[in-house]
């Protein structure tokens, strides 16, 4: 009957097999009893991973419970370690960012020294232009000068003989008595004229 069929099905965590359940439901139904599912007896009986062999169900929980520890504890230290790496590759981003800063900073002073060099460069090569230029134009003044000497000293020393030879024309003797004045005479015009060439 039902009640003896339901009495010799195991009260374990197992399923019942597959071709158990169906004789079982097939001696009910033809009985009268209408079809009757067999399955599992517990919601525990679906065995995940095979039972190791030669265990007692209490070793294999055990065993599956200490699994379950020793993962937990690696889950935890692989996550201490995950944050000791992410700490570590903070630094190391923020030393990195350090650096590429300083780096920035030496290049921009570098930039500046060479534009204040090149400055430098270019006023130092205006000034050197500048005092050719100005060497230029006093060594052509010189010259101009010495020119201007020279035509001075000339007109005045004719300027002198035209005088003593004016003097000599109007009977004034160029030996005598008036010697010393006329020599005084001569070197003052002379004196004159040397310094109005040194005032420029």
């Amino acid at each position: 009957m039902v009640s003896d069929l339901l009495h010799d099905v195991p009260n374990t965590s197992e399923a019942v097999p597959s071709s158990g359940a169906r004789h079982a439901e097939e001696a009910c139904t033809s009985e009268g009893w209408g079809k009757i599912p067999f399955g599992p007896l517990r919601s525990d009986a679906i065995i995940v991973e095979p039972p190791i062999a030669g265990l007692p169900r209490s070793a294999e929980v055990a065993n599956l419970t200490s699994r379950c520890k020793g993962l937990k504890e690696e889950g935890v230290a692989d996550r201490k370690e995950a944050c000791r790496l992410r700490a570590e590759v903070l630094g190391l981003k923020a030393e990195a960012d350090h650096r590429e800063e300083v780096l920035r900073w030496a290049q921009e002073g570098l930039q500046a020294v060479t534009e204040e060099r090149n400055s430098l460069a270019k006023s130092l090569e205006d000034d050197w232009s500048s005092g050719q230029a100005l060497a230029a134009q006093i060594e052509g003044l010189e010259k101009s000068l010495e020119g201007m000497a020279w035509t001075v000293e000339q007109q005045g020393a004719e300027a002198v003989a035209d005088l003593f030879q004016d003097l000599d024309v109007v009977g004034m003797p160029r030996v005598g008595p008036m010697r010393p004045c006329m020599q005084a005479l001569g070197d003052f015009v002379w004196g004159e004229l040397r310094r109005a060439v040194h005032l420029g």
